[in-house]
């Protein structure tokens, strides 16, 4: 998190375009164990299901839930309202749930 927000002094405005490199840190890592699990078919759902998500409600989710973006901040990362933020958010993630 503390990445992005360097990005945005550096860039010196108040977004951050989808077409900029995520950090490394902030990557979803496909294969790894949690407690013994193995996460990777986790991990495919969660890329399955965001690849079917808008180009606006994957940053949203990747902000919010990967990189620990509050609305706000991601609202102003891209350019939104906190309000639309909060809508598309609950709104991918009804659809990540399959509800």
């Amino acid at each position: 998190m503390k990445r992005y927000h360097e990005m945005l002094k550096e860039k010196g405005r108040g977004h951050i375009s989808l077409s900029d490199p995520m950090p490394e840190d902030a990557r979803l890592k496909s294969s790894r164990t949690i407690n013994g699990v193995q996460t990777e078919p986790l991990a495919d759902h969660i890329s399955e299901s965001l690849s079917n998500m808008t180009e606006r409600e994957q940053a949203i989710m990747l902000l919010y839930y990967m990189a620990g973006f509050t609305e706000q901040e991601t609202g102003e990362i891209l350019n939104l309202s906190v309000g639309k933020v909060h809508y598309s958010r609950l709104k991918a993630l009804k659809e990540l749930k399959g509800d």
